[in-house]
């Protein structure tokens, strides 16, 4: 888990942020389909690497094993955000990358 969250953490530094950056730049109308959808993936994926960093270090400071299992409905509340946050990622992509519009 810790190395998922590591390199989720990493791909945001290296290639999430800074297209984030230059999609604000380039963005010029008020509120758009790209800017609504890239919003709710910002937050969503926010609130999904925030919780999977709390589950980890929840993890790291446990002796045992045990604790996992108090831990469950955390963890798959932070699959669902992760899960909703790669389809909006794809959307988000596929506007960007290809011809799909709505």
């Amino acid at each position: 888990m810790l190395v998922a969250v590591v390199l989720n953490v990493s791909s945001f530094l290296l290639v999430m942020l800074p297209s984030l950056l230059s999609l604000a730049i380039i963005e010029t109308q008020p509120l758009n389909v790209i800017s609504v959808v890239a919003l709710v993936h910002a937050c969503v994926g926010a609130l999904c690497m925030i919780l999977g960093a709390g589950v980890v270090a929840s993890w790291h400071l446990q002796s045992s094993t045990q604790g996992c299992v108090k831990r469950r409905r955390m963890m798959r509340l932070v699959l669902v955000l992760w899960l909703s946050a790669f389809v909006v990622g794809v959307v988000l992509y596929a506007f960007l990358n290809t011809s799909f519009s709505i």
